[in-house]
């Protein structure tokens, strides 16, 4: 502990505090059985998890909504990446003169971008 409390102080690094007195109960409260529960790792940088149960979860899957619209509306493809083609290529009907062409181009969209993770 002094030695974490050390880098701290410092500023050179910044390590993790991660322990069972705050974890455990925190999934006991959240329909974990205890088995499951005493039975955590660590996912990512800082999530913990349960194994088995939701270490297929973590923010590396994250997809970027804002992305997702810009790619709708540039028929897949991104400014930040040179208008490489990064999505797929929805079909907007009438060039989105409604709201729900341009929902439903967006759906497929996500649906591409989801397919990707």
């Amino acid at each position: 502990m002094h030695s974490i409390a050390e880098v701290v102080k410092d500023g050179k690094g910044f390590p993790k505090l991660l322990n069972d007195e705050m974890v455990i109960p925190f999934y006991l409260a959240n329909g974990a059985t205890l088995k499951e529960a005493l039975d955590w790792t660590i996912s990512g940088c800082c999530e913990n998890r349960l194994i088995n149960r939701e270490t297929h979860v973590t923010a590396n899957g994250g997809i970027n909504y804002g992305s997702v619209v810009e790619m709708t509306f540039r028929n897949g493809k991104l400014k930040v990446f040179k208008d490489l083609q990064f999505g797929c290529r929805p079909a907007i009907p009438g060039h989105g003169k409604n709201y729900d062409d341009v929902w439903k181009a967006f759906c497929q969209q996500l649906e591409h971008m989801a397919s990707m993770h």
